[in-house]
């Protein structure tokens, strides 16, 4: 990790050095340093001609270390998964594969309650956020025995070692303190979090042995399970309810160089007194019927006395427990040159299951006063490597308008991991 994140360092000064000019030779007339507040209203310190500002956001990826985009696309919006895809995405599997996918808009306003506030650049910031996280790592019998049953396992042991899958939908509501200083901008917020449906299967050592003749079952279970209750009344049942808090701070330094770093969703959700905790570590041996198929068939399952499924399963305890938030944190370094073209250098982790550091270079150009492009190359996060190509179409008073991809591969093929878009538009009162 340490040699990835050099290599990236060096290849930031690489590109400063090649590209920097000596502005002090030219004439103040003849080059205008761009900074970030000539591309996005977003920084804090640009404060708006007007009183508010209303902020729009939407994000849909996925990405995968194996998994191609035509499989995971079928997996998140549901359609048929025949054979075909299947196996493309068997083809794929290393001994140890991340998956993992993020769903999530935000729709706020950003305020000066009146004159004073306004001429000390002081701001509020209230929005309501919702997001659904999916994250994993599996091994690859955790993947062939889930979609394709264990009859391929006969006379061996599917490994399921060190898999887990985890999913988290949540929305907050957050109010916020914005103040600009002359080159810095600081932004601190609280959020009230309420969680709609998490789910965690974590299996830490585990394997199935199918007998040739499939008539004997041998399990080795050691992880836990849990899933908190769907309510679609919070009257009819305690909601899960918990806290967040998030920082940005941005800073601008001499010769065209900023600092940015923003740390969001630190906090926790309390899950409700409904929630399923299971934890098993079990071992045993089933037989007597024929368990070629106990994925995608019940038959075998359902029958007098103990069933597999509760021998699986275990003992199910409902209550409460508190989970933490899959908590957001990004640094990044720019550097903005003479002739309307900047790079950066940016480190991103989010506190989530499948997610590694995400390490991300950035070289943008600005082609008109309200037109720019920015092309992004990264390694990390759900995914071994990922490219994002973005464009800010309008960029006056009133209006911010920025559209993009957050990951190419699947587009440019189905057969290659990850795709996602992003949109962002803020208009001004």
């Amino acid at each position: 990790m340490l040699k990835q994140i050099t290599f990236f360092l060096i290849a930031l000064f690489i590109c400063i050095s090649t590209f920097a000019q000596d502005t002090t030779k030219q004439k103040t007339n003849e080059v205008t340093i761009i900074t970030p507040k000539d591309i996005e209203l977003r920084y804090l310190w640009k404060i708006p001609k007007f009183n508010a500002k209303f902020i729009l956001e939407s994000e849909v990826f996925s990405n995968s270390t194996a998994i191609p985009a035509s499989f995971s696309n079928s997996f998140l919006f549901p359609r048929f998964i025949d054979e075909t895809l299947k196996n493309n995405a068997i083809n794929r599997l290393n001994s140890k594969n991340r998956f993992g996918a993020l769903f999530q808009s935000k729709i706020g306003i950003i305020f000066y309650p009146d004159s004073i506030w306004k001429a000390q650049q002081q701001g509020i910031e209230i929005y309501y956020k919702n997001q659904n996280v999916i994250g994993s790592y599996f091994h690859t019998d955790f993947f062939k025995l889930i979609f394709n049953g264990n009859a391929q396992f006969a006379g061996q042991t599917a490994d399921l070692s060190n898999s887990r899958f985890s999913s988290l939908n949540f929305e907050s509501f957050n109010i916020g303190y914005i103040k600009t200083f002359k080159l810095s901008g600081l932004s601190v917020n609280v959020g009230l979090v309420r969680g709609r449906a998490y789910t965690d299967l974590n299996i830490k050592n585990g394997g199935i042995f199918t007998a040739l003749n499939g008539t004997q079952l041998n399990v080795d279970f050691n992880g836990s399970f849990e899933q908190s209750s769907r309510f679609s009344n919070v009257f009819k049942a305690t909601p899960s309810m918990g806290a967040s808090f998030g920082l940005e701070y941005n800073l601008q330094l001499p010769k065209g160089i900023n600092l940015d770093f923003k740390a969001e969703d630190i906090g926790f959700i309390n899950l409700n007194e409904k929630t399923d905790l299971i934890g098993r570590d079990t071992s045993f041996i089933f037989n007597g019927l024929n368990f070629n198929d106990i994925i995608d068939s019940d038959k075998d399952l359902a029958f007098i006395g103990d069933s597999l499924l509760d021998k699986l399963r275990g003992p199910v305890t409902k209550g409460s427990n508190m989970i933490a938030l899959p908590a957001f944190f990004h640094t990044r370094i720019s550097k903005y040159f003479t002739n309307n073209w900047n790079i950066s250098l940016s480190i991103n982790y989010r506190y989530f299951t499948g997610y590694s550091i995400l390490k991300k270079f950035e070289i943008g150009k600005r082609f008109t006063k309200d037109r720019y492009i920015l092309l992004s190359i990264a390694q990390g996060g759900f995914g071994n490597f990922q490219t994002g190509l973005q464009f800010v179409l309008i960029n006056s008073q009133r209006h911010f308008l920025k559209i993009g991809t957050v990951a190419n591969e699947g587009f440019i093929s189905k057969k290659m991991s990850g795709n996602g878009i992003m949109i962002n538009y803020n208009f001004q009162l």
